[in-house]
């Protein structure tokens, strides 16, 4: 992972990145609806636009939300040094607003309690 240097949000506060869940309903091939969790890692850029980044499917024995954890620790840890990734603004747009509110709204302050 690439990382640019003198980046800070709105504020001029390190970018602090977060754990989201999305819950979405799905269409299998036989037409019978099935719920899908997908895991994100989002924050505020420095004009204090939401930007989220997918990492994967939610899957049963919990290996992605602990990868999005490992991941968001490394960001906040680097954030700390006013840095991210350099992909950062080119991340996730194609969201509505549910979606974006939803997986803000499972977010916890502290990522480690996220499940």
């Amino acid at each position: 992972m690439k990382f640019q240097d003198f980046y800070w949000d709105e504020n001029g506060d390190p970018v602090t990145f977060y754990v989201g869940r999305l819950q979405s309903i799905v269409f299998s091939t036989n037409y019978d609806l099935d719920s899908s969790t997908t895991i994100f890692i989002w924050a505020y850029n420095d004009l204090g636009t939401a930007r989220f980044k997918l990492v994967g499917a939610d899957s049963s024995d919990g290996k992605t939300v602990v990868k999005a954890k490992r991941i968001a620790y490394i960001l906040n840890r680097k954030a700390k040094k006013y840095m991210v990734p350099v992909d950062f603004e080119d991340w996730v747009e194609g969201l509505s607003e549910d979606d974006e509110f939803q997986i803000m709204s499972s977010s916890k302050k502290d990522n480690s309690k996220f499940k």
